[in-house]
Formats: structure tokens, C-alpha cells, sequence
């Protein structure tokens, strides 16, 4: 038996699952590196006579989930579950959400409009709620005018007369899904701090045992709407995963100093990582934003991606060719920029209504300008093979290395502590994405600055 599976933590776990009636929920705190999945796994193994449904955050943990549970185990993400089990032949998918622009042309409605429009559909899409009224009990920005016209463009996609989203068959679940034919014994869900409201009241809705399975600490997708459920599910039992067996002591040390003596947590981390004279064969260099990636990408030449590059590219590569005035390689998603008379027009609008993704990549656009086309040819040429990997934070998440170099972008300790009164939200997503960013090390974490940097 592997020391994965001898902690006292891991055998009350799995003792208690015997004990889980039907509809009762164990809530599993599993920090950084604490053996999660093998906790799981060791929990179908031990109920091998038992049906379970594991439900992963992305396609990634699927796919790795696979390899490792036996056949008992179903596994997918809920989107891809709620996707098969709603969606007609007569729904066609789009991979965006609209967008005001998109809004205001479908429904003929000015901009300010179709952006309060789109505020209430996307909270109602993600929001336990049955009726887009009872969002009103959250939102103060819409009239009665706005949400009969989110109504309409829900019943738009309902009917099939416009694309649907991904956040719309995910509520069509919620709404219409009959739970009664999934005959599972047990249900559960991992990364449970990153889903949103409507994901939970569809877990909620099995009738089976549930396990929900998360760390606080590791909530870092506030800004797509996660709400973490580990906060809004009454548990029947709660336990905990403290000890890690990735991070050494010295990097426990860090992680606690974040999440103990800033954000409270009850229960330490622990390390269980004692190996002496490591050998480093992984170094990442870990970015807080895709600005700071892509000059990564600029300054190294022997490294690996864990994204696309045609992902990391795509927004900033778009906004050149409006800069430029090459409107006719604008790719379809990015159409709405044609809207915009000039930069200025476009800057306007970006801080009127806030909307960050802009901002951002036009920075980048007009940093680097023609030579974007020579660092994203770069980045698809890279070393697949490579020690050396560059991640954003977001995608480094369930990943670890030997050594991690975090780049100037984020936020310092003392800045995170001024603004725990005055911006709770960027307090804890900001302190969260530290905490996941150091507890990607297994034997070394340093900072690091280019050497160019001022």
C-alpha cells in the first residue's frame, strides 16, 4: 500500500462512505498536493460493488480520470453530462457567449441595453435560479423592460432560432433534466470551489450519496462566475486532506503564510515531502496574466506550452489587424470591433464597460505590434519536450513541477492585506492565485524578474 493511502485523514474518508445515505453529502477540503484523486480512486476501489459518477472540472481530468478508475466509475464533466443528456438536433452550439454587440443586433436594442441584458442572462445562466426575475433579488441594473428581454433571448434559444451557449444547456438541465433514470449509488465532484450555482443545484438533484471534493484556497475562476459550492453545501460530514505529499517544508511554509495568517484557514497544510537532494528535472515559469506569458515567450527560447498558442494569441493578434486597419482578417468572433470608428472609440468603450479582456490585449497589440506574429510563430514552434514549461497560473492548476520561478505579475503579499477591507472579491481571488501558484513546487519556488525589466 502506497504512503498515498496509509494517513489517518484518507481512512476516516473512506470509513464514512459506508455510513452515506442517499441525497447526504461528505465535503472533502483537499489542499494542494494532499492525494485527492488517489483518495478518490482508493474509495471506488474499496466500494468496487457500488456505481459511482465522477464529474471532473475540465476535459483534461477526464481524460486523466479515466486511466485511473475502474469500471465502476462513470466519468465526464457535468457540461459535457448536462450537454448529451438536453441539447436537440435542432440546437446548434456556439463556443462564445454573446456579447453586447451580439445582443443588440439580435434583439435591435441599443448597447446599454444589451449589455444590462447580458449581465442578468449570464448571472441567471449560472444562478440556481428557475424564473430570470428572481435574479432582480441580486441585481439592481435591470428594468422590468431588460428582463422581459432576457427572457426572450433565452426563449430564442430555447426554440432553436439562435445559437445556444454552453451556460444555456447547463441550465436547461438544471430546469428539465429527469434525475430519476441516472442510477448511480454515489456522485462526486471534484474542484467543487470553482463551479457556479447552477452546477450545484444539479449535483444536488441525484439521488444518490454525494461527495464534494475542493479547496477554498484554490477558488481562482471567480471572474467566470464560480461561487464555490463547498461553501453552499450543507454537508452531512466534513473532512479534511492537510497533508501534502508534493511540497517540501520550506514551501508549506510560504502556502501557510497565505492561507493561515491571511486568510485564517482552521487547518494547516502539512508536508509529507521529505525527499533530501532532489533532483530538479521541471522548472516552470509561472505568469499571473497572458501579457506577462507572452513576453515569456519573447525572452526564452527553450520552453513548453500548456495552452495553444493560437489561444494565448488570438485576442491580441485580432486587435492588431483592427489597429492596423486589416479588417478583412479579423476573425468572426472578433467582428464586433468593426463597430469602432478608431482606437479611441474602442478604448472608450473598453473602460465604459469595463471590459478588462479588451484593455488588455490592446496593451499587448500595441506593445509588440508586427513582431506578434513573429513571437506567436515562435510559440508554435516550441519544444514539446521540454523541461522548461511557461504557464499562466489559471492553466498550471492540478499541475506540479520540481522548481517554480514566479514572474512580477502578481500581486505582493502587503498589497493583498490592504485591500482584504476595501475589495474582499480581488482579496481572496488574488491571495488564491498565490497559493496556487506556490503550491505548484515540489523542491524549489524563487521569484524571478527578467533581466531586462526596468
Amino acid at each position: 500500500m502506497s504512503v498515498y493511502k496509509d494517513t489517518a485523514e484518507q481512512v476516516k474518508i473512506i470509513d464514512i462512505i459506508s455510513t452515506l445515505k442517499k441525497f447526504e453529502i461528505l465535503k472533502i477540503l483537499a489542499y494542494a498536493g494532499c492525494g485527492k484523486s488517489s483518495t478518490l480512486k482508493r474509495i471506488t476501489q474499496v466500494y468496487s460493488q457500488n456505481t459511482f459518477a465522477y464529474f471532473a472540472f475540465n476535459n483534461e481530468n477526464v481524460n486523466e480520470a479515466k486511466k485511473d478508475f475502474n469500471s465502476n466509475v462513470f466519468v465526464s464533466t457535468l457540461n459535457s453530462f448536462a450537454k448529451k443528456g438536453i441539447l436537440r438536433t435542432d440546437q446548434i452550439l456556439r463556443e462564445q457567449d454573446y456579447n453586447m454587440h451580439d445582443i443588440s443586433d439580435i434583439l435591435n436594442i441599443p448597447l446599454d441595453s444589451a449589455n444590462k441584458t447580458k449581465t442578468i442572462l449570464n448571472y441567471y445562466l449560472t444562478s440556481g435560479y428557475l424564473d430570470i426575475r428572481e435574479t432582480a433579488n441580486d441585481l439592481v441594473i435591470g428594468s422590468t423592460g431588460e428582463f422581459e428581454l432576457t427572457q426572450k433571448l433565452y426563449d430564442l434559444m430555447e426554440s432553436g432560432s439562435i445559437e445556444v451557449t454552453h451556460d444555456y444547456y447547463m441550465k436547461a438541465f438544471q430546469l428539465k433534466a429527469d434525475f430519476t433514470k441516472y442510477n448511480y449509488d454515489y456522485v462526486m465532484l471534484d474542484e467543487a470551489q470553482d463551479t457556479n450555482d447552477v452546477a450545484i443545484e444539479i449535483f444536488k438533484k441525484f439521488n444518490a450519496a454525494k461527495i464534494a471534493v475542493g479547496d477554498d484556497f484554490q477558488q481562482i475562476y471567480l471572474f467566470r462566475g464560480s461561487d464555490n459550492a463547498l461553501h453552499k453545501l450543507d454537508a452531512t460530514y466534513t473532512k479534511y486532506l492537510s497533508s501534502t505529499f508534493r511540497c517540501q517544508q520550506h514551501i508549506v511554509d510560504i502556502a501557510n503564510s497565505i492561507i493561515v495568517n491571511i486568510r485564517n484557514a482552521k487547518q494547516p497544510l502539512i508536508s509529507k515531502n521529505t525527499v533530501t537532494n532532489p533532483v530538479i528535472k521541471t522548472t516552470a515559469y509561472i505568469t499571473r496574466t497572458n501579457a506577462k506569458l507572452i513576453e515569456a515567450i519573447n525572452v526564452m527560447d527553450d520552453f513548453r506550452l500548456i495552452r495553444k498558442p493560437s489561444s494565448i494569441f488570438k485576442s491580441t493578434i485580432n486587435l492588431h489587424f483592427f489597429l492596423t486597419k486589416n479588417y478583412d482578417k479579423i476573425a468572426k468572433e472578433f467582428k464586433y470591433l468593426l463597430r469602432f470608428k478608431n482606437k479611441s472609440e474602442l478604448v472608450e468603450h473598453a473602460k465604459k464597460y469595463n471590459r478588462v479582456e479588451i484593455t488588455s490585449a490592446l496593451a499587448i497589440a500595441q506593445r509588440y505590434k508586427g513582431y506578434l506574429f513573429v513571437l506567436f510563430k515562435k510559440a508554435k514552434n516550441h519544444n514539446n519536450k521540454s523541461n522548461t514549461i511557461i504557464t499562466t497560473v489559471h492553466s498550471s492548476k492540478g499541475l506540479e513541477f520540481d522548481r517554480v520561478l514566479l514572474l512580477n505579475d502578481f500581486k505582493h503579499i502587503e498589497d493583498l492585506i490592504n485591500i482584504q477591507g476595501t475589495n474582499p472579491r480581488e482579496f481572496i481571488e488574488e491571495t488564491n492565485l498565490r497559493y496556487v501558484a506556490v503550491t505548484r513546487a515540489r523542491y524549489e519556488i524563487a521569484n524571478y524578474r527578467f533581466v531586462y525589466e526596468d
